[in-house]
């Protein structure tokens, strides 16, 4: 285990599909960007502070970077198998003022969980 601290990236919230009182909880969330800077590594695996590991975690790093978990409901419309492509598009919809859970976000990856292949050119 190798704990880094990086300088914070802030979010630029008039880019956001969204400015209301939900978007404060992405303004640190590029951050975790700055892995890519980490070339000294093949691969890196971010977690949030906020796991508890109870075993090994040394057969994520036998995944093809970059993975993650899709998050959001499935239904079984979308029948993905470890290490298929995802496609991204479906991420971000429109906010829906009639739905207390609709903040611009349809579907995307959990965060929280992502295991990437450094790259400074990427990340420039």
């Amino acid at each position: 285990w190798d704990c880094r601290p990086m300088e914070h990236v802030s979010a630029c919230y008039d880019k956001l599909s969204y400015q209301d009182d939900t978007a404060h909880r992405f303004n640190k969330v590029f951050t975790k960007l700055r892995v890519l800077e980490l070339v000294e590594f093949e691969k890196v695996l971010l977690m949030d502070i906020d796991l508890l590991v109870t075993g090994s975690i040394e057969d994520l790093f036998e995944l093809q970077a970059p993975a993650a978990l899709r998050r959001g409901m499935n239904d079984h419309r979308w029948p993905l198998s470890t290490g298929d492509r995802i496609d991204g598009r479906a991420f971000f919809g429109a906010k829906d003022n009639g739905s207390k859970w609709s903040w611009g976000q349809g579907t995307g990856i959990n965060a929280g969980v992502m295991l990437l292949r450094p790259d400074a050119a990427v990340f420039a």
